[in-house]
């Protein structure tokens, strides 16, 4: 599915910030359909094992995702998995009336061994197995009257009304039991834990444990409060953050990192918070989860988070310094442009600009609240550009100026893409502007864009770098064209004489990288060479560029550039000096 959203690229990652509204800033995310893994709706538990695959605990079975391909393996009873866990080279699963595991045989085929037998034959009466857990040598499986123990290749159980919940975190294997409420394992029986609070007959469900820095252990129940155990003392989290997670009904918790958590919950979506308690992210169905409720969480070995959902499964890329944003809310217009001026980010998309305030600092990670209308906004915007501390934007309709968020015309006699100074001085008393129909030339005078009808009429000129007293223009389907300018001052173009057939027939763009101006082509990538402005193949440790991509610079902010390719975009770094934060924005196809 397309999306129409702006990306940003953090050049580098800075600490992220309390958030007392959602982040604009939203990671890329992944749905898994139904119709895509091909297995049951419901997805309660995740786990990864060394080699990298996924596992579900799904309707249908165990769920297997290699990167690429899903497969499904039923249990004997063709039963739901409740519940797994990945220890070793072995995956333990709980279904109904059923536990035991799955392992590669010498084949390589994924094959499973029933545990059911090993079950003395005055408990073998349980249903569901909610959870699975791995403690010490032993693997322990709950379901709602049992715990059962598989130690030494033998299993015993633990008889209960009702076990609530079973998990294990820094050295300690939790439960809550229906008349005790919170207990241990210790000293091979079940012993009461000491809180403070009543975890027993059913006024609290415990959902999940997790780290939660150094020594800490996160306690989650579904409606009563978030936890946090240290050694064997517990506390109940109060602030405002953590009360506003509880009220949505917490189903699942995961570290990500010793400061990161991830929170499942059953009406909003997800949470992230730091160890101190503060929501550092929030992403629900109306920034692209499939649903609000998400049933189960988990962090994968690269940081990135997989939400089992009551109809799919969706993965968020959260360890990546790419993030998206919507400025204009559920319209979804394509993004074209965006410049930061003035304390504020301004967004131009396909049906106006937009504009937010920022930080003195420029830090896009902390950044929250909702985007504005830019006034006089309304428009296909194309281009951003700052000259001599102007913000001047490129529409479809003509071209403007920003001042008090209100856009004032400019020129409105055609299209404008862009605009750029002919040299560094500050102010640029020469600015071209890229248009439908050529190249503009503005003077600037007294703190005025003046035109007297300097231009040269040619082509659509969109992809255009300055290199001295020339203008280079690239044309996708019409070519290269060289502008320089005439005794009087006027500019006049050029087409380059390709007769070497180098150009491409409908994929030529340029662009200015580190002062090297680079063609893109449909399956390569040039540099025009001074001083004789030959083209010459790039060669060395820039083949990494020759591909059918569209590469993006970071123009003024610092060493790094795109690849923007059809399927995905990519980072990558200049090996040189880089600024100590910088942001690139680049539109998705």
């Amino acid at each position: 599915m397309k999306k129409s959203w702006f990306i940003i690229l953090s050049a580098l990652f800075a600490s992220l910030h309390v958030l007392a509204q959602s982040s604009i800033l939203i990671p890329e995310i992944v749905n898994f359909s139904k119709k895509t893994y091909e297995a049951g709706n419901q997805n309660r538990s995740v786990d990864q094992d060394r080699r990298g695959l996924l596992y579900f605990a799904n309707d249908d079975g165990l769920l297997v995702f290699d990167g690429t391909y899903w497969k499904t393996y039923s249990l004997p009873n063709g039963s739901i998995v409740r519940s797994l866990k990945v220890i070793g080279d072995r995956i333990y699963v709980g279904g109904q009336q059923e536990i035991g595991y799955f392992y590669f045989d010498s084949a390589g085929l994924l094959t499973y061994q029933s545990l059911k037998q090993l079950i003395p034959r005055d408990e073998t009466e349980f249903a569901d197995v909610w959870n699975v857990v791995a403690f010490q040598d032993d693997v322990f499986f709950r379901s709602n009257k049992r715990i059962f123990r598989f130690h030494d290749g033998k299993v015993t159980a633990f008889l209960s009304i009702n076990w609530g919940f079973l998990g294990a975190c820094n050295g300690l294997l939790i439960a809550q039991e229906y008349d005790k409420g919170l207990m241990v394992f210790r000293n091979q029986r079940w012993q009461a834990l000491p809180s403070g609070y009543d975890f027993s007959k059913d006024k609290s469900s415990i959902r999940s444990v997790c780290e939660f820095g150094p020594h800490r252990t996160l306690m989650t129940s579904l409606k009563s409060g978030i936890y946090s155990i240290e050694g064997e003392t517990v506390h109940r989290l109060e602030s405002p953050a953590i009360n506003a997670i509880t009220a949505q009904l917490v189903h699942a918790a995961f570290a990500i990192d010793t400061d990161r958590i991830v929170i499942a919950t059953r009406l909003d979506g997800y949470y992230i918070i730091n160890s101190k308690g503060e929501i550092v992210q929030h992403v629900t169905k109306s920034d692209g989860l499939q649903s609000n409720t998400v049933n189960t969480v988990y962090a994968d070995k690269e940081k990135n988070i997989w939400l089992g959902l009551n109809n799919g499964i969706d993965l968020v890329i959260y360890n990546s310094a790419i993030s998206h944003l919507n400025p204009d809310n559920d319209k979804k217009g394509p993004g074209y442009s965006a410049a930061l001026f003035k304390d504020r980010l301004f967004v131009g998309t396909g049906i106006g600009l937009y504009s937010i305030p920022i930080g003195a600092d420029d830090n896009l990670l902390g950044l929250r609240g909702g985007f504005t209308p830019v006034n006089n906004g309304n428009g296909l915007v194309w281009g951003l550009s700052v000259v001599n501390d102007e913000l001047l934007v490129g529409r479809h309709d003509g071209a403007y100026l920003v001042g008090n968020n209100n856009c004032v015309p400019l020129d409105t006699s055609t299209g404008f893409w862009f605009f750029q100074p002919l040299t560094a001085q500050q102010p640029c008393p020469r600015v071209i502007a890229g248009t439908y129909n050529g190249i503009n030339v503005y003077n600037y005078v007294n703190g005025r864009f003046q035109n007297h009808k300097s231009h040269t009429s040619f082509e659509a000129a969109k992809y255009t770098v300055v290199e001295g007293s020339d203008i280079w223009v690239a044309h996708p389907y019409q070519g290269l064209y060289k502008i320089s300018f005439n005794d009087t001052g006027g500019p006049v173009h050029k087409p380059y004489d390709d007769i070497h057939h180098i150009l491409s027939s409908g994929h030529n763009y340029l662009f200015k990288i580190h002062d090297k101006i680079v063609l893109g082509l449909e399956k390569r990538f040039l540099r025009i060479r001074p001083p004789d402005r030959r083209l010459q193949g790039i060669h060395s440790s820039e083949k990494a560029f020759r591909t059918r991509q569209h590469l993006l610079p970071a123009r003024g902010y610092g060493g790094e550039y795109l690849v923007c390719g059809r399927q995905k975009a990519r980072r990558h770094r200049h090996f040189g000096s880089r600024s100590p934060r910088s942001h690139l924005f680049f539109r998705t196809q």
